[in-house]
């Protein structure tokens, strides 16, 4: 019965509203609202599942892990194989071959691993923070503005001074926001996340990342205190991203391309009891709420990833175990419905009743909606809270292999290259299926006139056949015939190349890619570097695609964190930009490492202002070698500058070349002096020989002829004659031996003084 009203139509002083009745008016608008939640949930699964994307997925994974109708596991039921195809299911021909040349994996992974590569490298961060550019800065930098500027404290200075401060200022803010940016992508393992996102975009065509969403890390730190070491543990909210996957996230029907036009997002992940029972525990959650879903126990009406049908014979199937499934609603409710429902929304109003609402809480009434996130169990919400960003952004980013426009899902590489797949299968089982009936023969064989001697009708070797001759047959050949079936190899190996080239072609992955280079390749250093660029264009495209989707949301909405985080220095603040530097500079550093070395002799010049450390760290990054490893550190290239500063400056090069220059030509004047007296010492000895020799042989023409008169028979002529030659021999040998020595002094010499 309603409570007397006064003439006024307010309650009489005094009296208070029956508690039991506002318990009631809360608990219905809580149930309104799990309505509405509800609804949404069901609106999102059913439109996803109606559009084919979950079919398309489970094709995808058959595909890449080698699974079709014919060698599908055998604990899938008729109707679980007719999902996954029309065709017949196994056991209905099992003398069919079920061959699988499984080609997709290999070029799924190769694709895969690629993109990581060009896009996560392990030496260098894949994006940057950079302070906002301000024209007016830039031109007051660059001395255009010719004023005074007055400062805070009241003295001026010109623009020009103060321009820069700004901008370095700026700067420095955006390095030291870049430094704990990093640290939490470092801390919470960002990069591998980002890495699954892709292996899950190449797989399925679709891969999400979702963050930054709070969570709660443990410092550690050990101190000594009066010599015993005691352990310090610190909890502290962080940022944190993992990958989620497309089977468990549900966008709004109506949010087309981009999930962040529609409504509400959902997010699936499942829980056991047991984790359900200490989330109980927190302050936040509604106890009697889970008490209540304990009792009733999970429901299993969402799943429609088929993931039961994984398991294998004779497991207990997991996902029948007691595991509740929670959905996370990412979306706007008016706050008054919130506050009517009795929720106590962590960071707004804490539990408190309308009555006891803050100023601020009062303002937010005045809004139409707020972004909350609301944790829902067997559709009952058990938890709501504000979006932790303060931009009230769906912390979801999704990443398409190829995008197809009107949806949020893409295509992946399976799905590129099915035709193919089938095309490689149909025609290898073909060509085995031909290659078995091919190798023997078909036997025609008469039953009444032919009949084996054991009975059997079975060809083995020397099987013994009685045979009826008869009128008509006459001839056991009429009655008994063997006949060969054809074989198709060569034509359905044509086939199975076809397909091949055709998955080369529809995957964009072609063998060049993947390493392995064709007789069509070109030789010449130009050629294959073309021939490369063309073959990794599709892979850029890819890349600018994981820049636009993921690195620049992603990045944006930390770096929104950290602007909002009290525990970032105030120095880290400031007005920044994202840019993601995978499409830009990282995917081009194949092509820098072969450009990079043919600029050696320009980095001493000057006039081209080319940094030779920066330039070598270039170097070495495209050629997949971190510089710090090899580079001075700051003690060490500080401890070489201070010896080189004792020492000196270096001379000039221009003077040390012209030394260079001038005790070379003091060395050839002086072995040019040392040639010429050594030809002086050589003409001089040749004289004297010449001279000896000619003595001799005047000597011995003298005594032949004083032999001739003498009479003297005792020597003959013939043997005088060999005498001469002899003597004229060695004189003639010693000629040119002293010839030969003169020439080698000379050269080597001359050798000498070059």
């Amino acid at each position: 019965m309603d409570e007397p009203l006064d003439q006024t139509g307010e309650m009489p002083e005094g009296e208070m509203p029956d508690e039991q009745a506002m318990e009631d008016e809360a608990a219905e608008q809580r149930r309104r609202v799990e309505s509405l939640l509800s609804r949404r949930l069901a609106d999102a699964v059913d439109a996803r599942q109606q559009s084919g994307i979950e079919l398309i997925w489970q094709e995808d994974e058959d595909q890449y892990n080698g699974v079709d109708e014919l060698n599908a596991p055998g604990n899938l039921s008729p109707s679980q194989l007719a999902r996954k195809t029309e065709g017949p299911a196994r056991g209905q021909n099992s003398k069919r071959s079920r061959v699988y040349l499984n080609i997709t994996k290999p070029k799924t992974d190769v694709a895969v691993s690629r993109v990581q590569e060009m896009l996560l490298p392990h030496d260098e961060k894949p994006w940057e923070l950079g302070p906002t550019p301000i024209p007016e800065l830039a031109k007051a930098a660059a001395g255009q503005e010719q004023r005074e500027v007055q400062l805070p404290d009241g003295t001026t200075a010109p623009a020009k001074d103060v321009a820069k401060a700004l901008m370095f200022k700026a700067e420095q803010a955006a390095e030291a926001m870049s430094d704990q940016v990093e640290d939490w992508f470092v801390e919470g393992k960002t990069y591998a996340e980002m890495r699954r996102v892709i292996r899950d975009a190449g797989r399925i065509g679709t891969g999400i990342l979702k963050g930054p969403i709070p969570c709660n890390r443990t410092d550690k730190n050990w101190s000594v205190q009066a010599g015993v070491a005691v352990l310090a543990e610190q909890m502290r909210l962080a940022p944190h991203s993992v990958a989620k996957s497309a089977w468990d996230v549900f966008p709004d029907p109506s949010c087309g391309e981009n999930p962040h036009d529609g409504a509400y997002i959902f997010d699936r992940d499942y829980l056991t009891g047991r984790r359900l029972r200490e989330l109980a525990k927190l302050p936040e959650y509604d106890q009697e709420a889970i008490a209540d879903i304990l009792r009733e126990g999970p429901r299993k009406r969402t799943r429609f990833d088929d993931r039961e049908s994984r398991e294998q014979d004779g497991q207990i199937p997991t996902f029948e175990s007691d595991t509740f499934e929670v959905f996370y609603y990412y979306g706007d409710l008016p706050p008054e419905e919130l506050l009517a429902g009795g929720w106590k929304i962590a960071g707004f109003n804490d539990g408190e009743t309308p009555e006891e609402l803050t100023e601020q809480v009062e303002q937010a009434l005045q809004l139409s909606t707020v972004a909350i996130v609301a944790t829902m169990v067997n559709e009952r919400v058990v938890r709501v809270s504000l979006n932790p960003l303060e931009t009230g952004e769906f912390p979801f980013d999704f990443f398409q292999w190829e995008p197809v426009d009107g949806q949020p899902w893409g295509r992946g590489i399976p799905r590129k290259m099915a035709t193919a797949q089938k095309m490689l299968n149909a025609s290898t089982r073909a060509m085995l299926e031909n290659a078995g009936m091919s190798a023997g023969p078909q036997v025609v064989i008469d039953r009444e006139r032919i009949v084996p001697a054991n009975g059997i009708y079975e060809i083995t070797g020397r099987k013994l056949w009685y045979w009826t001759p008869g009128d008509e047959v006459k001839d056991v050949r009429f009655a008994f015939a063997s006949v060969m079936i054809d074989s198709a190899q060569q034509q359905l190996q044509s086939i199975i190349e076809f397909s091949l080239r055709m998955a080369d072609e529809l995957s964009n992955m072609p063998l060049l890619l993947q390493g392995i280079v064709g007789s069509q390749a070109p030789e010449t250093l130009g050629g294959q570097a073309m021939a490369e660029a063309n073959a990794t264009s599709p892979l850029k495209a890819i890349a600018k695609q994981f820049d636009d989707c993921i690195v620049v949301p992603h990045l944006t909405r930390y770096y929104a964190w950290g602007m909002q985080d009290p525990n970032v220095a105030e120095e880290a603040k400031g007005d920044m930009q994202c840019r993601a530097r995978g499409a830009s500079t990282l995917i081009y550093r194949d092509a820098a490492a072969q450009f990079l070395p043919q600029l050696a002799p320009m980095v001493a010049q000057p006039q081209f202002r080319i940094n030779p450390e920066k330039w070598m760290a270039e170097v070495l990054r495209g050629n997949k070698v971190n510089p710090t490893t090899i580079q001075y550190s700051d003690e060490e290239a500080e401890a070489i500058a201070k010896q080189q500063a004792e020492q000196g400056p270096p001379a000039d090069p221009r003077i040390e070349a012209a030394k260079i220059n001038a005790e070379a030509k003091a060395a050839d004047r002086e072995a040019t002096v040392q040639l010429k007296q050594q030809a002086l010492q050589q003409n001089a000895q040749e004289s004297a020989l010449d001279r000896e020799s000619d003595l001799l042989i005047k000597s011995m023409e003298r005594e032949i002829q004083v032999l001739e008169f003498a009479g003297q028979r005792e020597i003959t002529m013939d043997q005088i004659r060999a005498m001469l030659a002899t003597k004229s021999m060695d004189i003639r040998n010693k000629r040119e031996m002293f010839a030969a020595e003169r020439e080698f002094a000379v050269t080597d010499g001359g050798g000498r003084g070059l």
